[in-house]
């Protein structure tokens, strides 16, 4: 969870930390500092690039995939030292799909 958290602070961070990187390397004369420079950033849009920026990544990676209608997911099994990978696959007509354990 922590992991997800620090990613979309990064990702929320990223334009501003561009924006220095990118000030601080092209400027003429002798280096600004980081207090001045957040100063003179335009903090407001790269605040609003970067929520834009997490609610793109959201939204990309955070919709699960999903089959047509009467498709049933089969997760992952380990089953004689392999892994058998989910896959989606038709449902059966007469009742449930889970394994019987008879």
């Amino acid at each position: 969870m922590i992991r997800i958290v620090l990613l979309n602070l990064l990702l929320l961070m990223l334009p501003t930390i561009l924006y220095i990187g990118f000030v601080h390397l092209t400027s003429n004369g002798p280096p600004k500092s980081l207090p001045r420079l957040l100063d003179e950033a335009p903090l407001p849009w790269l605040l609003l690039a970067g929520a834009a920026i997490v609610a793109i990544m959201m939204l990309v990676f955070a919709t699960p995939p999903s089959g047509r209608p009467g498709e049933a997911y089969n997760p992952p099994v380990f089953r004689d030292g392999k892994i058998i990978p989910g896959k989606l696959k038709e449902k059966t007509k007469g009742g449930s799909d889970a394994p019987k354990n008879r």
